[in-house]
């Protein structure tokens, strides 16, 4: 696992800066006692902290239920205490009316809340961010956060899905999320449980969403009957991080379909009622409020837990007590700098959105961009992008992402992403329609590119319409 390079340049970077960050990142460091989900103080806390890392007593909806105690450091000493609300909030999904008339399922607002409070959600961004830092797609900072590649002591050794050491982190750092929770509102463990099985039908969601729910594709499904019987494949995975790079990126190259099927971005574009909807589980900058995003990262925790019990390991293994170390100390690190880039004055609260984005209008904008949106496409191609380098959503203009298409496509020889008026020679089109995998297109790496867009059929008679009737038309500013 190579953790104790990672310890040892958290503890230069802490002593380092230690004279120099604010009480809001000593948590990184010393861990004093937050009594919500991290080590870092909220930044809306009047109360001060000494130089000692006495405990910050934060506001109410974040306070600890027990005294403050010096010194505490939630990484080693014990996790969190309880919530001062746990046993007292509602279980189960919570309905979220959205203004745009399409309900959705989050867990309840006290914890998603809390997490704003306590960065969660931006820590989260910045954790994904550094793992594409010098990948080939690179990352897609926000500009209203730190860049994470700037981070040198925090960079990890592998990045996103380009090796086991990765999968590994991958597992370990979503369990880290699921454990704090669940210390936090042990009463209520069940919001933040995943399914005991793959989710194969619209019934195994939460009723307010169940009109969202796709039927999944075979490759899926076969994925799926892998995950769920881990204990009869063992001999797929060399060991925990090869699982975790399966779970979260699927297979390149020539495995078969069911191993190359990338059943987290799959649960990721499911059951969403849009992207850029407030909660979404497939809203980047978002989706830790959503109640799937638990159920869905808490099935992939359930697979990593039986593939270790059949190897038969335990969390009392000293390697795996390291790596959950070092994932709780990354990541007290980027609520941190998370808290400390917020603008005073709350504007950049997640749950009272504005963009800043310019008004629109135009084919493309009005009709093109929300059917990419809803068919799941910003799971991949949104502010976080995942294994590729074309944004279609999120922070960014229509006109941006129209001029974009217009260009290269990066990652195949000799095609551009939309070409006006023919769509044979649009690579957006053929990896719509899954026409990519027979024109003998070359890609410019190693990755394959050819493989057709999940539920990319969704989006054909817009696409069409765009491309063929208004010749890929701009996007038109309205003032």
């Amino acid at each position: 696992m190579n953790t104790l390079r990672k310890f040892q340049y958290r503890s230069v970077y802490c002593q380092l800066s230690g004279v120099l960050i604010s009480a809001l990142a000593l948590g990184a460091c010393t861990g004093g006692n937050e009594t919500s989900s991290s080590a870092v103080a909220e930044a809306s806390s009047s109360a001060a902290i000494s130089s000692s890392s006495q405990a910050v007593v934060s506001s109410s909806s974040s306070a600890s239920s027990e005294p403050p105690i010096a010194n505490y450091d939630h990484c080693t000493d014990g996790g969190f205490k309880p919530h001062p609300t746990n046993g007292s909030i509602t279980d189960g999904p919570y309905r979220f009316d959205a203004p745009n008339g399409m309900p959705d399922a989050t867990v309840n607002p006290t914890v998603y809340e809390y997490m704003y409070d306590n960065a969660w959600q931006d820590a989260h961004v910045l954790w994904h961010n550094v793992r594409a830092c010098g990948a080939l797609f690179g990352e897609t900072p926000r500009p209203d956060l730190p860049d994470a590649c700037d981070e040198i002591l925090f960079r990890p050794e592998q990045t996103t899905c380009q090796g086991d050491q990765d999968g590994l982190e991958f597992l370990a750092g979503h369990r880290l999320l699921i454990d704090q929770l669940k210390e936090l509102w042990p009463d209520h463990q069940e919001q933040f449980s995943g399914w005991d099985r793959f989710p194969t039908s619209a019934e195994d969601y939460p009723e307010v969403i169940r009109n969202y729910v796709r039927p999944w594709g075979q490759d899926v499904l076969a994925a799926a009957e892998i995950g769920d019987n881990i204990e009869s494949y063992m001999h797929l995975f060399a060991d925990e991080g090869a699982l975790g790079t399966w779970l979260q990126c699927g297979a390149f190259g020539g495995a078969s379909a069911a191993l190359r099927a990338n059943l987290h971005i799959a649960l990721h574009g499911n059951g969403s009622p849009g992207m850029n909807q407030p909660h979404a589980v497939n809203n980047n900058n978002q989706n830790l409020d959503s109640y799937l995003f638990w159920k869905l990262h808490g099935w992939i925790d359930n697979v990593w837990e039986r593939y270790r019990a059949a190897q038969g390991k335990t969390r009392d293994d000293a390697d795996y007590k390291a790596e959950m170390l070092s994932q709780c100390q990354e990541m007290d690190h980027w609520r941190a700098i998370s808290l400390a880039s917020r603008d005073p004055d709350g504007s950049d609260d997640p749950n009272n959105p504005t963009t800043g984005l310019p008004r629109e209008s135009g084919y493309f904008h009005e009709v093109v961009r929300p059917a990419i949106e809803n068919a799941g496409c910003l799971t991949c191609h949104g502010d976080i992008q995942v294994n590729n380098s074309l944004q279609l959503g999120g922070n960014i203009t229509s006109s941006e992402i129209v001029e974009n298409l217009l260009g290269d496509a990066v990652l195949v020889r000799n095609y551009k992403y939309v070409v006006p008026g023919n769509l044979n020679a649009s690579w957006l089109y053929l990896k719509s329609n899954g026409g990519s995998a027979s024109v003998g297109a070359q890609c410019s790496t190693g990755l394959s590119c050819i493989d057709q867009m999940p539920n990319g059929n969704a989006i054909l008679p817009q696409l069409q319409e765009w491309i063929v009737n208004r010749n890929a038309e701009k996007p038109q500013m309205i003032f």
